[in-house]
C-alpha cells in the first residue's frame, strides 16, 4: 500500500502527485477534498474551486452508479478499479483506486486515471455499466467473460466462474444450454426469450444470442439475463386479487370496472360488466379501443373521453354519477346509471385508480320513455280538443249570427214583400250552407289535431280524378276545367280523404280563378311517387303571403277578384293534413296575375 504520512497540500504530497505520468488525485475516505495534480486539471476541468467532489469528475448520469460501487469498495479498504464516463465528454475512463495508510490506518486514497484506447477495453466497461447478468461462452461452452450483474446473479465470483463449462458450475441447466447451442449454431439467430424458475426461487427473464465476425462466423454464444422476480411476483399477486375479485363479485348484478388512470388500461372488470351488453368477458378483453368506442353512441362518446380527467379532479369521498348507453351485442342500446370515483393514490397522493359501479337501468328508461310519450299524446290530445271548442265557438258564431238575425226580420215583419222575403231566406240558405261546410272543416281538423289513423287501402289516382271532373262539370261555372295528362297509378291510402284533397284543391282554384279562366289537373309518375297537379290561371299569390297559406283562416289578398270567395280558410290545412298522413308534401307555386300551381306528392305510386 502507498504510505502517506499527512493529506495536507505539503510540497511532498505535490511532488508525489506531479511525478505521475497520468491524472492523479488524493481525497478522503469518503471521496471529498480532492487534490489533483496539473495532468488532472488538464484532462478534467473541474473549475475554479480546488476542493471538489470525486462525482465532479464522472458524467451525470453514472453517478447514482459510480457513487454507488464507490461506497461499496472504499468501505472494504482495498485496492480497487471502477469504469466510467468523464462528465465533460462522456469518454470513457479507468480509475485505479489505492488506499492510503497512516499509522496503520487508513486514512485516504491515492486514484490513477487512464482512458480505456482499446475496443476490447470499451467493450468491457460497457458491458459492466448495462444493468443486465451478462457472460459470453465460448463455442466449446467454456465461459469466457462476465459482468458485475452476472457475479451477483450468480452470487459468487468471476474466478470461480471464468475459465469453466456452463455444464460444470450450473449442471441443472446443462441439458438446456446444449439446446439452446444446437439452436444458435444451426439458424445464426437470436433466440426468444426465456423464462426460467431457478432453486433459489428467482425468476430470471435471459436472451441467448450469436456473437458474430465480420464475415458472419459464429464466434461464441451471449447471455443477457434479467431479473424479474419483483415483477412475477407482483403479477402473480394482482392475478390472485383479481381470481378473488372475480369470484365475490361473479354474481352481482352490478358492473365493477377499475382503471388505472395514468395508463388507461383496465385492472378488474368483473363479468357483469361484460355480460350485461351481450357479450363475454373474453370478447371485451379482446377489443381495441376503437372496438370499444364502437359501443357508445356517438354523440356521447365526447362525454366518455372527458369522463377520466373529471375523475382525476376528485377529492376523497366525491364522485361522479351518469347516466349513459351502451349498445348490446343485438344492436339495441342499453342504459345504465354509474357512480365513478378514485380508488387508489399514488404516494404524492395523486389519482392512481379509479372505481367505477354501474346498474342496468334499461327496463325503468324505457317505461320513462313511454310514459314521456303518452304524456305528449294526451298533452295533443287535449291541445287538439282546446283548439276545436275555440275554432268552433269563434267560426260558428257569424253564420249563426247572420241566420239568427234574418228570421228576427222575418218575425218582426211578417207584411214584407214578397221578393225581400227571398232574399232573406237565400241569405240564410247561404249562411246555413256555409255552416254546414264549416262544421265539416273543423270536424276534418278535429281528426288531424288527435291524430286519428286513416284507412290504408289500394285507391286508383287516376280513376278518382276522372270521376271528380264529371262531378265538378256542372259546378264549374264560367271556368274551363280540363284534365291533362293521367297516369294510370295506384296508392295505398284512404279514399275519402284523398277524395276530400282533390275537392278542396279544385275548388280553390276555381274560386280565385275569374270567369273565362282555366283550371287543368294532371297526374304523372316519377319514380315510386305520385305527382298531382292543379294548376289555374286565376289572380295568383303574393310572394310574401305563401309561407302563410297553410295557416288555419288565412286567406289570401282577393280584392284584385273583384268579389269574395268565401271559404272558412281551412281549405289548405286539412290539404296539408291529409297528404302529410300519407306520407306526402305538398307546395305552392304562384305569381301574381298568371296564376297559382298546387303540387302534392305522395309515396308508393304503382303502375297498373
Amino acid at each position: 500500500m502507498a504510505q502517506h504520512p499527512s493529506l495536507l497540500p505539503d510540497l511532498s504530497a505535490h511532488q508525489v502527485l506531479q511525478a505521475l505520468r497520468e491524472p492523479a488525485f488524493v481525497c478522503r475516505l469518503d471521496g471529498s477534498g480532492l487534490i489533483p495534480n496539473q495532468k488532472l486539471l488538464a484532462v478534467f476541468p473541474l473549475g475554479q474551486h480546488p476542493q471538489q467532489m470525486l462525482l465532479d469528475i464522472v458524467h451525470e448520469e453514472d453517478h447514482v452508479h459510480f457513487g454507488t460501487l464507490l461506497y461499496h469498495h472504499t468501505h472494504q479498504n482495498l485496492p480497487f478499479n471502477l469504469t466510467f464516463r468523464a462528465a465533460h465528454d462522456a469518454s470513457w475512463h479507468e480509475l485505479t483506486m489505492d488506499p492510503i495508510e497512516h499509522q496503520g490506518e487508513v486514512t485516504g486514497w491515492l486514484g490513477r486515471i487512464t482512458v480505456l484506447e482499446s475496443s476490447s477495453d470499451h467493450l468491457t466497461s460497457i458491458l459492466e455499466h448495462i444493468p443486465l447478468a451478462i457472460n459470453v461462452m465460448g463455442l466449446d461452452g467454456e465461459i469466457k467473460l462476465m459482468n458485475r450483474y452476472q457475479e451477483m446473479a450468480s452470487r459468487t465470483t468471476r474466478e470461480a466462474y471464468l475459465g469453466r463449462t456452463v455444464s460444470e458450475v450450473t449442471p441443472h441447466f446443462s441439458e438446456t444450454f446444449r439446446r439452446i447451442f444446437e439452436t444458435i449454431l444451426a439458424t445464426g439467430e437470436a433466440l426468444p426469450s426465456q423464462e426460467y424458475f431457478t432453486p433459489r426461487g428467482e425468476w430470471w427473464r435471459s436472451f441467448h444470442f450469436p456473437i458474430k465476425s465480420r464475415d458472419g462466423r459464429i464466434l461464441a454464444v451471449g447471455n443477457a439475463s434479467l431479473n424479474i422476480t419483483e415483477q412475477k411476483n407482483a403479477e402473480q399477486h394482482a392475478q390472485e386479487q383479481t381470481d378473488f375479485l372475480q369470484k365475490v363479485t361473479e354474481d352481482i348484478p352490478v358492473t365493477i370496472q377499475i382503471r388505472n388512470l395514468k395508463t388507461g388500461k383496465v385492472v378488474f372488470r368483473n363479468r357483469y360488466a361484460s355480460a350485461v351488453i351481450g357479450y363475454t368477458h373474453e370478447e371485451i378483453e379482446q377489443m381495441n379501443m376503437q372496438q370499444q368506442f364502437m359501443l357508445v353512441p356517438p354523440e356521447d362518446l365526447q362525454k366518455f373521453l372527458t369522463i377520466y380527467d373529471r375523475i382525476r379532479a376528485l377529492k376523497d369521498g366525491e364522485s361522479i354519477e351518469d347516466e349513459y348507453r351502451l349498445k348490446h351485442k343485438d344492436g339495441r342500446w342499453r342504459w345504465l346509471f354509474g357512480r365513478s370515483t378514485v380508488f387508489s393514490r399514488d404516494e404524492a397522493g395523486g389519482p392512481l385508480e379509479s372505481l367505477s359501479v354501474g346498474i342496468d337501468i334499461t327496463d325503468r328508461k324505457e317505461a320513462e320513455i313511454l310514459l314521456k310519450e303518452r304524456d305528449r299524446q294526451m298533452q295533443a290530445l287535449l291541445e287538439g280538443h282546446k283548439r276545436f271548442v275555440s275554432d268552433a265557438s269563434h267560426e260558428i258564431k257569424t253564420p249563426i249570427a247572420g241566420i239568427q238575425g234574418n228570421l228576427e226580420v222575418l218575425l218582426r215583419y211578417p207584411d214584407i214583400p214578397a221578393e225581400e222575403k227571398q232574399e232573406i231566406l237565400q241569405d240564410c240558405h247561404r249562411e246555413a250552407v256555409r255552416l254546414g261546410r264549416l262544421v265539416s272543416d273543423l270536424l276534418s281538423l278535429a281528426r288531424a289535431d288527435r291524430g286519428i289513423l286513416l284507412l290504408e287501402t289500394d285507391v286508383r289516382l287516376d280513376v278518382m280524378l276522372q270521376d271528380l271532373l264529371r262531378e265538378f262539370e256542372p259546378l264549374k261555372g264560367n271556368h274551363d276545367l280540363l284534365l291533362g295528362e293521367v297516369a294510370p297509378c295506384t296508392v295505398q291510402g284512404d279514399p275519402e280523404r284523398l277524395k276530400q284533397l282533390l275537392v278542396i284543391l279544385t275548388e280553390n282554384a276555381l274560386k280565385y280563378t275569374p270567369a273565362g279562366g282555366e283550371v287543368s289537373l294532371t297526374l304523372a309518375r316519377e319514380g315510386d311517387r305520385a305527382i298531382l297537379k292543379v294548376q289555374d290561371t286565376g289572380i295568383g299569390i303574393r310572394q310574401e303571403d305563401l309561407p302563410r297559406v297553410f295557416e288555419r283562416y288565412f286567406r289570401a289578398d282577393s280584392s284584385r277578384l273583384g268579389q269574395d270567395p268565401g271559404g272558412t280558410g281551412l281549405g289548405l290545412p286539412i290539404a296539408r293534413w291529409i297528404v302529410e298522413a300519407h306520407g306526402g308534401e305538398i307546395w305552392l307555386e304562384s305569381q301574381v296575375g298568371l296564376g297559382t300551381t298546387v303540387v302534392v306528392s305522395l309515396p308508393g305510386c304503382l303502375e297498373m
